[in-house]
């Protein structure tokens, strides 16, 4: 398995730095427009915490697959857990969150960069139990699945921006 993580080792190092970079610029925005992005809009602090989540959850992984302590079924398990939780909190989120005009699914509120996340978390949990289960190269499909949710976590920040300065 190292030999695996040696060749990621280079994407993984640049995805968390990216990740906790735009995370970091994201709070710089939401503390200068605190009473816009947690007013009375309720969509653009749902569209905040989207982005928030996806970025973290670059951060985590890799950090995760970076940390040379956790055997590969270790490691398998607890992406498959984290992977879990973003799904669930992914599609709770929605099925039950504010509805938008031109959603993707009619009446459900998914927006195609939403969508985008919640592939990305289903695929992350699958490659988990991949790993998990012996599956070496399951760590290509979580850095597929991770390079998809950088993509779409990009494309929502852009969004936050055009809605927060409308």
């Amino acid at each position: 398995m190292i030999e695996v993580l040696d060749v990621w080792r280079g994407f993984w190092t640049t995805a968390i730095v990216l990740a906790g970079t735009l995370l970091g610029f994201l709070f710089v925005a939401a503390a200068l427009r605190a009473r816009e992005f947690f007013g009375e809009d309720r969509r653009l602090r749902v569209l905040l915490y989207q982005t928030v989540t996806a970025y973290s959850a670059v951060a985590m992984i890799g950090l995760l697959i970076l940390m040379p302590m956790l055997s590969q079924r270790r490691l398998g398990l607890v992406i498959a857990g984290v992977g879990t939780l973003l799904v669930l909190a992914s599609s709770w989120r929605m099925i039950f969150g504010p509805k938008e005009r031109g959603a993707l699914f009619g009446p459900l509120p998914a927006s195609l960069c939403e969508v985008a996340a919640w592939v990305s978390y289903v695929m992350i949990t699958w490659a988990g139990y991949k790993l998990m289960r012996g599956v070496v190269h399951a760590i290509d499909w979580i850095a597929l699945a991770v390079w998809v949710l950088l993509a779409s976590a990009l494309s929502m920040s852009v969004q936050l921006l055009r809605k927060s300065t409308a």
